[in-house]
């Protein structure tokens, strides 16, 4: 693993400049899989912001970047397997290097530990929020809502699934979809308050 990986900032440019070269030679399934890498590595970066709809808690990218690591390894392992039959959510090109599903396992590994245990604290805090909103931006509170609800489905997972790659990363997967969520609702909060300061400048004199 390279050192910048403990960057999701500088990880997601790179793996942006790399699915740019493969698509560039002709590399479809390259570019696409780099993709998914940066993907995971921007939810990242968004996941460690501070907003008005879930303040998340700190990246734990260096104590567990070991245990990231041995597990990467397992599952690269596990792949070598010639018995191993992928799921069709991890149905990757056998072609594919190694290098780029061990960068997109890590992210997404990332985002799995760097929640509470069992989403408590994510779920209500999201919560906490429907209820501020739902009356003042409703659509808001919608995006809210569709947070709490994968959050829950990956509570769900968590408290199901087994000591697997593949379960950790389904696990991944649905919070990735809940964060994405709450940064919808989150933007829609900046523009609510942008198009009310607006509103003040131009109006806010009381002329017409």
């Amino acid at each position: 693993m390279d050192d910048f990986i403990k960057e999701p900032k500088k990880a997601t440019l790179y793996y942006r400049d790399e699915s740019l070269r493969a698509m560039a030679v002709g590399q479809k399934a390259e570019a696409r899989y780099w993709r998914l890498a940066a993907d995971a590595a921007r939810q990242v970066v968004r996941q460690s912001r501070k907003n008005s709809i879930l303040v998340p808690a700190g990246m734990p990218f260096v104590d567990n970047f070991t245990r990231f690591a041995l597990s990467i390894q397992k599952a690269n392992d596990a792949l070598e397997e010639p018995s191993h039959k992928p799921p069709h959510y991890w149905s990757f090109e056998k072609n594919i290097p190694q290098e780029i599903l061990s960068h997109y396992r890590y992210w997404m590994l990332c985002l799995v530990a760097s929640c509470s245990h069992y989403f408590e604290r994510e779920i209500m805090q999201l919560q906490d929020a429907v209820k501020k909103y739902q009356t003042i931006l409703p659509r808001t509170s919608h995006h809210v809502e569709q947070a709490v609800r994968f959050f829950k489905t990956a509570q769900q997972h968590q408290q199901k699934r087994s000591e697997s790659i593949q379960g950790e990363l389904i696990v991944g997967r649905w919070i990735s979809a809940a964060y994405e969520a709450a940064h919808v609702a989150n933007i829609t909060v900046q523009h609510a308050a942008i198009a009310e300061e607006k509103n003040f400048l131009f109006w806010g004199s009381g002329k017409r």
